[in-house]
Formats: structure tokens, C-alpha cells, sequence
């Protein structure tokens, strides 16, 4: 069953028509020449929008004469358990409006299906008797934003890892650091670190783990406040990262074996086999 252009998703099992839609918007990480095409016509289509102020005032032109329903709480709280209770409270009003015949937006940073609220809004459905039509609308990542920044860092195999033990403990990340080091993944950091006291630490821990498998000489690249008027690029290496300033915002790419640095640019050739010269591509082992 579909509909118009805008329809990109699918019926849950048993969604009815005269229920409403939710779609789970990513806005991308806070510049709004990075808000998609798809994201837009979602959010301007919709009766409600829901999120966090910051990313409401993202879209603030799409949204006037629309209902909004939005928490003050800053960026850096929702990476405590003050935010992951409101990320739940905001699924679960999103969902009890759409089943009201609404069309919800539910405003995600980046993409709803990376560390975003997409997967939580199924968790809660999951629970549920009765259905609602979803659309996850893909957005533009941090890791994307931050690679775009630094270059050309992701060209090979790569793993992104999250820091936060909020949902996930250390011991489970710790193991997959390790796997990706060893692995010669390049590796892209989230939520290093807050001002938390008990979420300060882990970026140490992290740095600890891949310098057992990589040189400090390692090229690394910190994207400070991606998207928002105090963004900052640094270019540096493993062995000496945890001197510059790191905070939640701070998107980290490690580089792999043969991950280099082009002037002010972090790159990752495309294979390991390969070398461009004089116009052409030989290959070597």
C-alpha cells in the first residue's frame, strides 16, 4: 500500500489508514545545508514535529503554523540518564499522537537509525497491540560530516564505536575496540567523552587499547561541534589526541595502516594493493 512520493516506507502489520504516520526524521549533526531534501518534505508534511530544541530551531522555517512539542534539555544531557528518559518519553508521545490519526515528525540528530531514536520507537511498537505507519528519513551523520571534514579518512573498511556505557558496558566496547584495532579497521569514535565525572574516563581506556595494535605516529582527526558555528577540524595522532580539547560533540577518526596526511587532509587510499602514478593505477603486492 503506498501513497504519494513523500510514501518511501512501509506499513507496519496491521496498520490501519485512519491512524496516523510517524516519521523518524535525521536532521543531520546541526548545519542546515545538511538537512536532506527527503528530510524536509517529511518535516513539512507533518502536523506535529517533536524533539530537542536545537534540532527544532534546525528546521525552524519549516515549521510555522505547526504543532511543536519540545524539551530544553541541553546537547551534552542527553548523553546522561536525564536524556535517555526523555529520548523514551518523546517515543512514546510520538507514538500515542500518531495513533490520534496525527502525522508526527520525530526529530533525530544525524540519521534515526544510527544512535538515533529509530530503533527505540520499534522497541516501544514492539510492545504495542496496535500498529502505526513508520518511516525511518535517512540524515547526514556525524561520521559522514566528519569525514567530509578531515578528507577522505573512510575509503576502506571502517568501524564506528560508541563510548557512552549508558547502554552498552565497557566491557562490551572494550572487546570491540580491541577487535577493530587489531583488525586494522579505521576506527570512528562517538560520545568520547562528557562533563560528567563517571563518563570521563573512557577515552583514555580507548586511546590504551588501540596503542597496543597501532604506532602513536598513527594519523588521527577530532571534529569538534560538527555543523554549528564553533566547529573546529584538528589533525594529530594517536599518541598525542588526549592533549587537545575532546568533549561529547567530538567526532574521533583513527586512521588504519595506511591512512596519511595530505596537507590538511586525513586519507585512506582505497585499497592496499594499489599506487596512482604518472596517470595511471598499477597494482603490487
Amino acid at each position: 500500500m503506498r501513497g504519494n512520493e513523500l510514501d518511501g516506507g512501509v506499513y507496519l502489520s496491521g496498520a490501519r489508514e485512519q491512524n496516523g504516520r510517524l516519521f523518524l526524521v535525521g536532521v543531520g549533526p546541526g548545519d542546515p545545508r545538511e538537512l536532506t531534501s527527503w528530510a524536509r518534505a517529511a518535516i513539512a508534511g507533518s502536523d506535529l514535529i517533536i524533539g530537542l530544541k536545537p534540532r527544532i530551531e534546525l528546521v525552524g522555517g519549516l515549521i510555522e503554523g505547526k504543532e511543536v512539542k519540545f524539551t530544553g534539555i541541553s546537547e551534552d544531557e542527553t548523553g546522561s540518564l536525564t536524556g535517555i528518559e526523555q529520548e523514551v518519553t518523546w517515543a512514546e508521545l510520538a507514538i500515542q499522537e500518531a495513533r490520534k490519526g496525527k502525522t508526527v515528525a520525530l526529530l533525530s540528530a544525524g540519521d534515526a537509525g544510527i544512535y538515533g531514536m529509530a530503533g527505540l520507537v520499534f522497541e516501544v511498537l514492539q510492545k504495542s497491540e496496535e500498529k502505526i505507519e513508520v518511516e525511518v528519513v535517512p540524515g547526514i551523520t556525524a561520521l559522514n560530516a566528519a569525514a567530509a571534514r578531515l578528507g577522505a579518512p573512510l575509503m576502506q573498511d571502517f568501524a564506528v564505536v560508541s563510548l557512552s556505557d549508558l547502554l552498552t558496558p565497557w566491557e562490551i566496547t572494550a572487546k570491540r575496540l580491541e577487535a577493530a584495532a587489531r583488525s586494522d579497521f579505521v576506527i570512528v569514535l562517538y560520545n568520547p567523552r562528557t562533563q560528567h565525572e563517571r563518563r570521563c574516563w573512557q577515552i583514555t581506556k580507548a586511546q590504551k587499547i588501540l596503542s597496543k595494535h597501532r604506532p602513536p605516529s598513527t594519523p588521527v582527526g577530532l571534529v569538534n561541534n560538527i555543523g554549528r558555528e564553533d566547529e573546529k577540524k584538528i589533525l594529530t595522532t594517536l599518541g598525542r589526541m588526549l592533549e587537545h580539547d575532546i568533549g561529547l560533540l567530538t567526532t574521533i577518526v583513527i586512521g588504519n595502516s595506511s591512512t596519511f596526511v595530505y596537507g590538511d587532509r586525513l586519507v585512506t587510499p582505497r585499497g592496499y594493493h594499489g599506487e596512482y602514478s604518472n596517470g595511471k593505477w598499477s597494482r603490487y603486492l
